[in-house]
């Protein structure tokens, strides 16, 4: 983006990504489920995933 001249986009909220993630069709009595790849061409949605787990994993992305 610097090499470009182009502005860099704003930081990312963590709490405003996980509140987003909540209000995902996919959760489930205020468990989260996630669509994960075991492989190509199968993927499941039965993973649980806890939000110190979300929070960590944003946290390497942004």
């Amino acid at each position: 983006i610097a090499k470009l001249s182009l502005a860099a986009p704003p930081p990312l909220d963590q709490d405003a990504i996980l509140n987003y993630i909540h209000k995902d069709k996919k959760g489930e009595d205020g468990v989260l489920n996630f669509v994960v790849l075991e492989g190509l061409g199968n993927a499941t949605t039965s993973t649980k995933v806890q939000d110190q787990l979300i929070i960590e994993s944003l946290a390497s992305l942004l």
